[in-house]
């Protein structure tokens, strides 16, 4: 392997060379890359070094990195000494299940975007429609008009589309923005649930519990109690 060498069976690492494109750049300076090959050395032993493509062969050291089918750079693995304190190990898993859980995050939102992007226009114009106005007193009648349909012709298309009633749909837009303002302490539960459109403080929490399993004022402690973990394990 270019720029290694292997003694008593150990591969030493050499200094990387400085990526040559803008690709390669953006993900040696992201904060998964930093805090994957980190966690990784601790527990295994092995580091990755994120390198541009045709600086290193291909073989079963490196793995390729592709970009919509395109080959852009090499993962090269090399060998250091793992951590030995039980400690460091544990802060090392919870890195790498934390870059994990990005990783599904990144996944379920292209997946989700695939979704959302299927269908007849119409259901893209009503979905387009509804992410607009998801603050107002937002109806299925008012909903249908703008999109010059009938209401009964719409509320069936909507459902087999989506596999979701209007309501519910519309729903889980405004808590999807309820959950993020929550994050914000120095909002007021009430204050969200109106922002978000919803007309009683009642039923939002109502709804928010069916949504999410747990109320607004649950949700925001959990959020509150992740923020400071992560905190902790960026400080370490």
């Amino acid at each position: 392997m270019k720029g290694n060498g292997q003694t008593n069976g150990m591969w030493q690492p050499s200094s990387p060379p400085l990526p040559n494109n803008g690709i390669i750049e953006a993900l040696v300076r992201s904060d998964i890359y930093r805090k994957f090959s980190r966690a990784l050395a601790r527990l295994t032993g092995f580091t990755v070094m994120l390198l541009p493509a045709g600086v290193a062969p291909l073989s079963n050291r490196t793995v390729p990195v592709c970009r919509a089918g395109r080959l852009v750079g090499l993962l090269q693995i090399t060998c250091v000494k793992p951590v030995k304190s039980p400690n460091k190990r544990s802060l090392a898993v919870a890195r790498l299940v934390e870059v994990f859980a990005k990783h599904l995050e990144l996944i379920s939102d292209q997946a989700a975007f695939q979704v959302s992007n299927a269908g007849p226009p119409i259901i893209q114009r009503a979905k387009c429609y509804i992410h607009t106005n998801y603050a107002t007193d937002l109806s299925l009648s008012n909903t249908a008009i703008s999109l010059n349909a009938s209401r009964f012709y719409f509320c069936k298309l909507f459902k087999k589309a989506t596999g979701f009633t209007f309501s519910r749909y519309v729903s889980a837009v405004r808590i999807k923005h309820a959950k993020l303002l929550l994050l914000n302490q120095s909002l007021r539960v009430s204050e969200i649930a109106f922002d978000v459109g919803f007309q009683s403080l009642t039923h939002f929490n109502r709804v928010f519990r069916i949504v999410t399993g747990c109320s607004p004022t649950q949700y925001r402690k959990r959020s509150a109690i992740s923020t400071k973990n992560r905190q902790f394990l960026k400080s370490t």
